[in-house]
């Protein structure tokens, strides 16, 4: 019998161990503390469980005593955030205890065991410690695949956790209100009513705290989307900028060549000839990459990369600037801000037709009295869509910002600003006005 306590023992400490090891490397990332400190902590946490065991403590102490190691043992050896550290920990006495209970209670049940025997304090056995390593592993495994899915369809994954989650646990803790009203001690019901009282509280902060920090992990990520964009527009802007000088410095050094063939062919009275050969030239010089430049590296990066678009539709797009080279407005939200009022404009000369008139787009941008000036103004086809007496538009195509005139407004409002949208039967008029910092 004391040989069978003793492998029981033994094998406890290792399927512990060893569930602690798998869980924490997959949830969390090693930082630079030597290997052999890492396993050496292990190997105390095995004889920590080991101490444990076989010893009857209550599983208050243990569950706290565990928890404390655990989290010690995260703090030392992975590098990530606090709270991520903390709720991994969590997490895995969690687990632990639940399919600790699980797997107890499964085995009992097997056996033919009564109900009314059921040991309370938990003690290891050998294949109640081997059903509970295996649902153990089975649990990470399926929560690290739940992990990579919600990579993929975020806001798939987040309803349904952010509502199956709290209706699951809403209604285990309205079990135990249903269980405690059944016993007829009135101590034992008052304590009951306190715990499902503190759950209850617990349940609601935790939900918002989790719905806050979504909400900030999304803004974080939607900015960090921007400014991928945004410097991706600059690195085709520059790029562009040295092509269009090459080909100024090729048309450069080829223009004595041209003036000298038209002085021969002039002098011989060929003045037709000359005209189309000024022709050709022109048209050279036309079809050299066009690109924004005001001194403003972001709204030059941004009107270049739109102009490219405008000429794919037949846009025709003009920009009169004077813009300082620097700006107390981030440079996120003028990506924003320019970019939607942009690619609102080119969806709507996208829907025009051939007998509507000309596609054209007309961006004036200026600092003028403490505010920077925008003003877009754009053909369209007369069609508005009105919504409560505010203007919503009507997008084709999902665009690289995602939003519309809400979000505009939002960044106008930011920078204590003024929005004024204006139109007639053919002209479609945006001006926002955005106070910068003296």
């Amino acid at each position: 019998m004391e040989v069978n306590q003793a492998l029981t023992l033994g094998f406890a400490c290792f399927t512990e161990t060893a569930m602690l090891h798998h869980a924490f490397t997959t949830f969390l990332e090693r930082n630079d503390v030597k290997a052999k400190y890492y396993w050496l902590a292990l190997l105390l946490y095995a004889f920590c469980v080991l101490f444990t065991a076989g010893n009857s403590f209550s599983i208050y102490f243990v569950s706290l005593f565990c928890y404390s190691l655990i989290v010690l043992f995260s703090l030392i050896f992975f590098r990530n955030q606090m709270e991520v550290k903390l709720i991994v920990s969590f997490m895995f006495v969690a687990l632990n205890y639940a399919f600790t209970v699980l797997a107890a209670t499964f085995l009992w049940q097997m056996r033919g065991n009564p109900i009314s025997e059921y040991l309370l304090n938990l003690e290891p056995a050998f294949w109640s410690q081997a059903i509970l390593y295996l649902l153990f592993t089975v649990s990470v495994f399926v929560i690290d695949k739940l992990r990579s899915y919600e990579k993929d369809k975020n806001l798939l994954f987040d309803g349904i956790y952010v509502f199956c989650v709290p209706l699951f646990m809403l209604l285990i803790i309205l079990k135990l209100f249903y269980v405690a009203m059944q016993v007829q001690s009135r101590e034992y019901m008052l304590e009951n009513f306190l715990i499902i009282s503190g759950l209850l509280l617990l349940l609601g902060l935790s939900l918002y705290f989790l719905a806050d920090r979504t909400r900030s992990i999304s803004e974080t990520m939607e900015q960090k989307q921007i400014i991928e964009q945004l410097l991706s527009m600059q690195d085709v802007y520059y790029k562009e900028l040295e092509s269009q000088q090459k080909e100024i410095r090729s048309i450069s050094h080829d223009m004595k060549s041209h003036l000298r063939y038209l002085n021969t062919i002039l002098a011989q009275g060929q003045t037709e000839r000359a005209q189309e050969y000024v022709k050709t030239i022109y048209q050279d010089v036309e079809s050299a990459h066009s690109v924004a430049h005001c001194g403003n590296s972001v709204i030059d990066a941004i009107l270049s990369n739109k102009l490219q678009g405008a000429e794919d539709f037949g846009i025709r797009l003009e920009f009169d600037l004077i813009i300082p080279p620097q700006l107390s407005v981030r440079d996120i939200d003028i990506l924003i801000l320019l970019g939607n009022l942009l690619d609102n404009a080119m969806e709507a000369c996208k829907r025009l037709e051939i007998e509507d008139g000309e596609k054209f787009i007309y961006v004036n941008a200026r600092v003028q009295k403490g505010f920077l000036c925008i003003q877009v103004n754009n053909s369209y086809n007369g069609l508005l869509n009105l919504v409560e007496n505010s203007y919503a538009t009507v997008k084709t195509e999902k665009h690289f910002c995602g939003i519309g005139l809400s979000n505009i407004k939002r960044i106008v409002n930011k920078y204590h600003g003024k929005l004024n949208i204006t139109h007639t039967e053919t002209v479609f008029s945006v001006l926002a006005l955005l106070a910068l910092d003296e």
